[in-house]
């Protein structure tokens, strides 16, 4: 499980197992264990790119369960951009549950994707998206260890946000946009990720 709630908040590696992500990165970090962040997906031909700017927050549950929860945020530091639609979720997230053979996820998502959609193509999508995503996670997460040995521990988690600063004065630089690590109570990651246009 632990290995599974890390590989989700990984943004590196989920540039190469999410076949959707075009973006993610993190856009200001609030404590060890909340954030803000931006992830941009690919659409079907004939539909609009989406994107979405979430608050997330992760916590060990104990037992080894974990939480990860999401909710659109809006940040100044990210307005609405016309190559996407700014998509709206209400409520979105992970549990992770050890399992005899190793972990179980539950995925629950209530998030409105905003433009226009027709309903049968919007379930069509939905039918065939949530299950094509776990069966690709399902694959990350076997290659996830060579990943982690390939990149190396994470430096220690440093503190970005103070809980008394509002929220738009506390932008990380471009150069040092850091990508949460979970597992490691909160440890930052390096981000090499292209971000010039969000």
């Amino acid at each position: 499980p632990e290995q599974l709630w890390d590989l989700l908040q990984e943004s590196v590696y989920r540039l190469k197992w999410d076949l959707v992500c075009k973006k993610c990165k993190t856009i200001v970090r609030m404590d060890s264990r909340n954030d803000i962040c931006y992830y941009a997906s690919k659409c079907p031909p004939g539909v609009s790119d989406r994107d979405v700017v979430c608050q997330r927050g992760w916590h060990n549950a104990g037992n080894g369960e974990y939480v990860i929860l999401n909710t659109s945020v809006k940040h100044n530091s990210c307005p609405e951009k016309l190559t996407y639609t700014r998509a709206w979720s209400k409520l979105s997230g992970y549990l992770i549950r050890p399992h005899e053979k190793g972990s179980s996820l539950i995925f629950i998502s209530q998030t409105d994707p905003k433009g226009l959609i027709p309903h049968a193509l919007m379930n069509q999508l939905m039918t065939k998206f949530v299950p094509d995503t776990m069966c690709t996670l399902q694959r990350a997460a076997k290659g996830f260890p060579e990943f982690l040995k390939s990149e190396g521990d994470p430096p220690p988690v440093e503190e970005v946000v103070s809980p008394d600063s509002p929220m738009e004065e506390q932008k990380l630089p471009a150069d040092e946009e850091d990508v949460a690590s979970p597992v490691t109570d909160g440890a930052v990651r390096k981000s090499v990720i292209d971000d010039d246009d969000i």
